[in-house]
């Protein structure tokens, strides 16, 4: 049959093909699942956003009036 020295490099060469295919297999998870998370997180069109403005200053009511009394100048007038 085998002798001892074929059948442990054999064994070391498969352990180590089976642990590359299990890291390809684990890598492509890992995306998938990053993928996934990316579409769901980016493809939502619905918003969340306020309709009103929340950064808009309310009027002050305790505002001054305007003078309309104002004196008209009268342009005839010499001033000495």
């Amino acid at each position: 049959m085998y002798s001892s020295k074929l059948y442990k490099d054999y064994s070391k060469r498969y352990i180590l093909i089976k642990q590359t295919k299990k890291k390809r297999k684990m890598k492509k998870v890992i995306a998938i699942f990053a993928l996934a998370f990316v579409v769901m997180s980016c493809g939502s069109q619905s918003s969340t956003e306020s309709v009103s403005d929340s950064t808009a200053v309310a009027n002050d009511t305790t505002a001054v009036a305007v003078d309309t009394t104002a004196v008209s100048s009268d342009s005839t007038e010499v001033v000495k």
